[in-house]
């Protein structure tokens, strides 16, 4: 019995141990330029109708992540619905977006009102940081992503976190049901962590939102996300999201399984 649940428990460590890293992780910073749509029945295709979506993943250094040195010149965190009990500042990981609306076409098109993103379980807290930018933020709407592939745009530096004018912070923050087949994979359902800009708050061609956040003490991968017009066209890529591979979701069900034998046993 001693060994079963000491196998059991080497797999769930396993399934739940994470990469050591320290600050940013190189792997997950950088871009996606978002011009074609996730694939659902009837969707359109816009190869210039782009989103760029510049991206970051902190690791904790100190604790509080908020009194690491990368937060240094980040404007003030505000915590967004449904995470009412405020910022996880002792979260082990902290995903960084900031969404850019790119938009070449001459006259430019649609303001942005959403942006959704892929994710298995609720992040531990989420919001935004106050008119607070990365420094080396792109204006680039090329190369174009390809949803569902697990690879962003394009990894680079994003620079450090400044303060920016013109910025528009997020109004809101849920969760929010998807069925993309690249996160669903036909057996896994999946939810978005779903960013909103209200009406009188929308990202206009040619600006950009404050950067966002998301916090979560599971390790990042590429997964699907999509920016949304008001109209409900959307365009997709890849960025940094905290969703297990699926082996290691399969390991972590067997594990769960196999400690409830035995403790029947």
């Amino acid at each position: 019995m001693k060994f079963k649940q000491s196998l059991l428990a080497a797999s769930l460590a396993a399934a739940l141990s994470a990469p050591a890293h320290a600050a940013l992780l190189t792997s997950f910073v950088g871009m996606s330029v978002f011009g074609d749509t996730d694939g659902t029945p009837g969707g359109a295709t816009c190869p210039l109708c782009d989103s760029t979506v510049s991206f970051a993943v902190w690791e904790n250094e100190s604790g509080n992540w908020l009194n690491d040195s990368f937060f240094a010149n980040a404007g003030t965190a505000v915590a967004l619905a449904p995470f009412s009990t405020g910022v996880d500042t002792a979260a082990r990981y902290v995903y960084l977006y900031q969404v850019n609306n790119t938009d070449p076409l001459a006259p430019p098109e649609q303001e942005l009102e959403n942006f959704n993103i892929t994710w298995i379980s609720p992040p531990t807290s989420g919001g935004y940081l106050d008119t607070t930018t990365f420094s080396a933020l792109s204006g680039a709407v090329t190369p174009l992503d390809v949803p569902n592939d697990h690879s962003p745009s394009l990894l680079t530096s994003v620079g450090n976190l400044i303060a920016g004018s013109g910025l528009v912070n997020a109004d809101s923050l849920e969760r929010n049901v998807i069925s993309s087949p690249a996160v669903q994979n036909g057996t896994l359902a999946a939810e978005a962590m779903l960013f909103s800009w209200n009406a009188n708050n929308r990202i206009q061609p040619g600006n950009a939102s404050s950067v966002v956040f998301l916090t979560s003490d599971q390790a990042p991968r590429y997964t699907w996300a999509e920016t949304e017009s008001p109209g409900g066209f959307g365009t997709a890529g890849d960025v940094p999201s905290a969703v297990p591979v699926p082996a290691t979701l399969s390991l972590l069900a067997i594990g769960l399984v196999g400690m409830r034998r035995a403790r029947r046993g």
